[in-house]
């Protein structure tokens, strides 16, 4: 229950204030958030709720940490979020932190790790598409555009 009551406290937010409350209260545990069954729906919430110069600390924690993030089963899902609400510089600062991993550092344990991932298109900014898992976290990164 404790989970349900942050995201109804994240849809309240009604002032640039009171989302800094939230972010402060937040910004030390993104990841282990977005890993978590219930706290990856928090992490969301404020995805959709917030503003994106109010979610800056959960792009800058996701692109500190985007493999774990990336094929983590809950991770994933909030990666494909995070590309749906970034503006362009947090998409490409998503898409720089992956630079320094090759498709051979990363190992999908889940099968549907890469169902979960999707692209965003340059000509439809909510476009989604399901990449068969030989694709991994390599081809979401490439495709994630300006």
């Amino acid at each position: 229950h404790g989970t349900r009551a942050v995201q109804k406290l994240v849809e309240c937010v009604s002032s640039g204030e009171e989302a800094d409350l939230i972010r402060a209260a937040l910004a030390g545990a993104v990841v282990p958030l977005i890993m978590d069954l219930n706290g990856n729906h928090v992490i969301q919430r404020c995805l959709h709720h917030l503003g994106p110069q109010y979610n800056q600390f959960i792009f800058d924690a996701v692109a500190a940490d985007v493999v774990a993030v990336a094929t983590h089963r809950h991770g994933c899902c909030v990666l494909q979020r995070c590309v749906d609400y970034a503006t362009t510089p947090q998409k490409v600062r998503i898409r720089r932190a992956k630079l320094s991993y090759t498709p051979r550092d990363v190992i999908f344990p889940f099968d549907y790790s890469s169902v979960c991932m999707h692209t965003t298109s340059t000509h439809r900014s909510n476009s989604s598409e399901l990449l068969p898992p030989a694709h991994g976290l390599s081809s979401v990164m490439r495709s994630v555009t300006t």
